[in-house]
């Protein structure tokens, strides 16, 4: 199960930036991480994968690949990179289905789904096995400004069909109270951890991200205990 904040890595950073970031939300106990890149070449793919996988494993946490081509997953997997159950693929509407990826990648494989402010792909992905479905945007987002808007009502009919749900789009701060009691069991962040969703000036620096990123642990677990 999905629980907390679920980290989402700011795309196109060079890979030594990228893992500072990484390490930093790691180290302050985010126990999801997501590597989440379009357009890299299959070697830098593969190379970002490895890497990452590795600093997941070394604080426990589960490491999550998105947008990755069919071809990288398969090579991670045959050379052993990715232990199949403890890592997890995220894919939208317009990607490999669970059943493909089973397929490919072997029945152990958890997989996250992109349900959109869609209740019923959320239930064909739940009947289908997913790890967990994800709702959003909850709220306007910067990365995907022409994402529908998920209503929070979606995240307490996941709680009552006992779905993992993880709330994704625009979250700030103080959204998280408003998630939480609705039913939310967890939420990714880009920008509220790491200062920025890509390479700008913006970004934070580690020591600032684990700060922020014990903020939001800290903040998120209050009002679950509460709700």
């Amino acid at each position: 199960m999905i629980e907390g904040i679920y980290a989402i890595t700011p795309s196109g950073l060079d890979e030594n930036r990228l893992l500072e970031s990484a390490e930093a939300v790691l180290e302050a106990g985010v126990a999801t991480l997501q590597l989440r890149e379009k357009g890299l070449a299959h070697d830098l793919w593969i190379q970002r994968a490895q890497s990452l996988a590795n600093l997941c494993a070394k604080y426990g946490a589960l490491f999550v690949l998105n947008d990755a081509p069919a071809d990288v997953l398969s090579v991670l997997v045959q050379q052993g990179e990715l232990d199949e159950a403890h890592f997890a693929v995220h894919v939208g509407r317009d990607d490999l289905s669970i059943a493909q990826l089973k397929g490919l990648l072997g029945e152990r494989v958890r997989v996250g789904v992109s349900c959109y402010n869609d209740w019923s792909l959320a239930e064909q992905a739940t009947a289908e096995g997913a790890l967990y479905v994800a709702f959003g945007a909850v709220y306007p987002s910067s990365t995907k400004p022409l994402a529908v808007q998920a209503p929070l009502s979606l995240f307490g009919q996941a709680r009552a069909n006992a779905y993992n749900s993880v709330a994704i789009g625009g979250i700030g701060l103080g959204h998280l109270r408003a998630l939480a009691e609705a039913g939310a069991d967890a939420v990714a962040v880009i920008s509220g951890l790491f200062g920025a969703s890509g390479p700008t000036e913006d970004l934070l620096e580690p020591e600032q991200i684990g700060s922020e990123a014990s903020r939001w642990i800290e903040e998120f677990e209050t009002w679950r205990s509460r709700a």
